[in-house]
């Protein structure tokens, strides 16, 4: 009787839980409204965590600053009861790639269970002048967290080609280089068609395929003209309605690839709710990138579209803010707390290339239905 009583408990405080919480760390705080991390059910977002402590200091070396970012991301989770072998997925942002080898030395001594997957790009700037930024992605069984190899091919990196877990697989980011030789093809075109025919055997080895894709993120250098793209996403995913797509140009990408790869991809091939540029499957809302020169419009009419999926709250869990320049960052900051509902979501927020490049503001986000 006793036992039945104390399951009975634990069941009914697991329905009681509250759907979205969130993550406080004795870490450094907030320099925007966000929250550093969010529960959604049983996904933990972080935000994206920069080099400098709780005191506001930066590390003297590269070494002293990749492990202090990785420290502020190892806070965070286990503020929320979890390990950093929890994590299924992170996103690496640096300001410069030279030191690349440093962070792959070591990333092993985080995570000693199954490597996460992984996208790495190279940025021009970072909030609070960090030369480096980490999100992550965890989960709360890492029970049932699957690493995917791809068969005869071995990774250079510490990374997981993609992660399964539940209903869904995360995949690392995919470079058009061959990572058996370390060559890159001369021709762009043919280093666009080996970045997909790699996402095509990742997702093969998970026993998945480019219909599954629902979320896909594109980083191309100045090298990479914009029509190869597009001819390519055209060609080799089946029907990019049932994708949602951001196309991001960044200064370098890692053994200087021209273009990557990484996303999310779904086991179910359920049909999946869409409006504009923004996907439903499974519970998950995946909006790609949203692009104006005008905060308040693109906050207002991203929230309302998100509405079509949630109700009254838009239920943002992520957001991934591109700044154009970084001197918008406190003015993007007002309008963002006062049209982004709580509770706040997890943000992350570089300036991708250099001034006048791209549109004053682009946001992508993953929210909740």
């Amino acid at each position: 009787m006793k036992l039945i009583l104390v399951l009975s408990l634990s069941l009914l405080a697991v329905a009681q839980a509250p759907r979205f919480s969130r993550v406080f760390s004795s870490g450094p705080k907030p320099i925007g409204p966000y929250s550093p991390g969010l529960w959604a059910g049983n996904r933990l977002y972080v935000s994206g965590q920069g080099s400098r402590n709780a005191a506001g200091d930066l590390p003297a070396t590269p070494e002293a600053q990749i492990r202090q970012t990785l420290d502020n991301v190892k806070a965070i989770v286990e503020a929320a009861g979890l390990t950093m072998d929890h994590i299924v997925f992170s996103h690496i942002y640096y300001q410069d790639l030279a030191h690349y080898a440093t962070l792959n030395r070591i990333w092993p001594e985080y995570f000693r269970s199954t490597p996460p997957a992984r996208a790495t790009v190279e940025v021009a700037a970072m909030p609070g002048a960090t030369p480096f930024e980490i999100n992550a992605i965890a989960v709360r069984d890492k029970s049932r967290i699957q690493g995917v190899e791809l068969p005869g091919s071995k990774s250079p990196v510490p990374l997981s080609p993609a992660v399964l877990i539940e209903d869904r697989a995360y995949v690392s980011g995919i470079l058009g280089r061959d990572s058996n030789s370390g060559t890159i093809p001369a021709a762009l075109d043919a280093q666009v068609a080996m970045a997909f025919d790699r996402l095509r055997r990742v997702l093969a080895a998970a026993k998945l395929d480019t219909r599954h894709m629902i979320s896909l993120n594109v980083y191309t250098t100045a090298a990479m003209p914009e029509e190869i793209v597009s001819q390519a996403l055209a060609r080799h995913i089946a029907d990019r309605n049932n994708v949602a797509i951001a196309v991001t140009r960044v200064p370098a990408l890692p053994f200087g690839a021209n273009i990557g790869l990484h996303g999310v991809a779904t086991r179910h091939l359920r049909p999946r709710q869409r409006q504009q540029n923004c996907l439903a499957s499974d519970g998950t809302v995946y909006c790609g990138q949203f692009t104006s020169d005008d905060y308040r419009t693109n906050l207002i009419g991203l929230t309302g579209l998100l509405q079509k999926f949630t109700g009254p709250k838009p239920n943002i869990v992520a957001s991934y803010v591109f700044l154009d320049d970084l001197k918008e960052f406190a003015a993007m900051n007002k309008l963002y707390a006062e049209l982004i509902p709580e509770p706040l979501p997890t943000r992350t927020t570089v300036q991708p290339a250099a001034t006048g490049t791209s549109a004053k503001f682009r946001i992508s986000v993953v929210a909740e239905q």
